[in-house]
């Protein structure tokens, strides 16, 4: 894989913004928060696909963190190399730096404890329902028995 950069959230949010200016919707940065730089931003109109085929690629080093909310609305995305977490919920983009290894283990660490795991994908055949699990997705989270 080639050199990966890291996400610069205002260049990701540049193009959204230029569709839908509003003063509100200003890149909002705070330092110190969870050991690292936490930035957040409202996207109106806004969908997860952008992120999944655009932004957060695995050709550029993310990895989408599977959870069972997993939708059109919602979606997090690791960088483990650059300590980067992304997350999308309803409109609210909020991007987390962390400050070194430890701090961003601790991210994963507590994101594990929140959001249960779930298959990348499911098929059905005449054996039944078989979930299908993205090893890289899970983090370290144990599969559901």
């Amino acid at each position: 894989m080639g050199e990966t950069a890291p996400l610069e959230p205002p260049s990701l949010l540049e193009k959204t913004h230029a569709r839908h200016p509003h003063p509100r919707r200003q890149l909002r940065q705070h330092f110190g928060v969870r050991n690292g730089t936490l930035k957040r931003k409202f996207l109106l109109n806004f969908d997860r696909y952008s992120l999944d085929f655009r932004t957060c690629t695995r050709e550029r080093g993310w990895t989408q963190y599977d959870t069972d909310q997993d939708a059109s609305y919602f979606g997090i995305w690791v960088h483990k190399e650059n300590h980067e977490v992304v997350t999308f919920a309803e409109g609210d983009l909020t991007y987390f730096k962390a400050r070194d290894a430890d701090a961003f283990a601790a991210e994963i660490e507590s994101m594990n404890a929140f959001h249960k795991p779930a298959p990348a994908f499911t098929t059905i055949g005449e054996g039944g329902v078989t979930h299908h699990y993205d090893e890289e997705g899970l983090m370290g989270r144990e599969l559901p028995s």
